[in-house]
């Protein structure tokens, strides 16, 4: 687990860029000395961290439950954010799936996990909350290759058998960086970085809203098998 990236607060960073430390989130904004991803990094800290938090410890738990929630909820999360991202203004920016849902659908396969199907609230984003979108999905991967070398086979055995086709398809960071250069030279009025941070923190916000759903559904049907 120590190999693993941590957020500014020690946790685990399973969902999000947030390499470096962020600055106090009551300070001003905005800043336009700050790039859109310093911004972003910084203004959804709150979000994100309540997020990351829900996963803390997960690799050292018997049977990895919360590996099997964090599937589910990035399955339920992309089959929602994809398609509208795919015909969101990233398109013609370089955007494109990877192949990272594909991967999710056939991890949930081998576990035979039961997924919700949820719609996103933004069905007809702008530029702006596009980049802020795409910066929750596709800063994921910052983690990706940490976390699947924590589910590999080691000298000893094997550590957890559990799929990783989504963990070793989302461990190619070049979409993130080119997410991050179109960002960069996008040119966003201030407004516009207002939207993408508001859509950015909705996107946290849905990853979590599906979270809380799987686990209250795990948690009625363990109660139904234990009478």
């Amino acid at each position: 687990m120590a190999a693993l990236p941590a957020s500014s607060t020690g946790r685990l960073s399973l969902t999000a860029d947030a390499s470096t430390a962020r600055s106090d989130p009551a300070a001003p904004t905005p800043d336009r000395t700050a790039t859109l991803r310093e911004r972003l990094r910084r203004d959804t800290r709150t979000e994100h961290e309540a997020l990351d938090a829900r996963f803390a410890g997960m690799f050292a738990e018997p049977g990895l439950p919360r590996y099997r929630n964090f599937l589910a909820m990035n399955l339920a999360a992309h089959r929602a954010i994809e398609p509208v991202l795919a015909v969101s203004p990233l398109v013609g920016l370089g955007w494109s799936p990877d192949g990272r849902l594909e991967a999710l659908e056939q991890d949930a396969a081998d576990l035979d996990l039961e997924v919700e199907t949820a719609a996103f609230p933004l069905d007809a984003p702008s530029r702006a909350e596009a980049f802020g979108m795409a910066y929750v999905l596709e800063g994921s991967r910052l983690g990706a290759r940490f976390m699947a070398k924590a589910l590999q086979p080691t000298h000893d055995g094997p550590r957890n058998a559990m799929p990783v086709a989504y963990l070793e398809v989302s461990s190619d960071p070049a979409p993130f960086r080119t997410l991050l250069t179109a960002m960069a030279d996008a040119g966003l009025s201030e407004d516009e970085e207002t939207r993408s941070i508001l859509a950015a923190d909705e996107t946290f916000r849905f990853f979590r809203k599906i979270l809380d759903r799987g686990e209250a559904r795990a948690a009625a049907h363990q109660g139904v098998a234990s009478r």
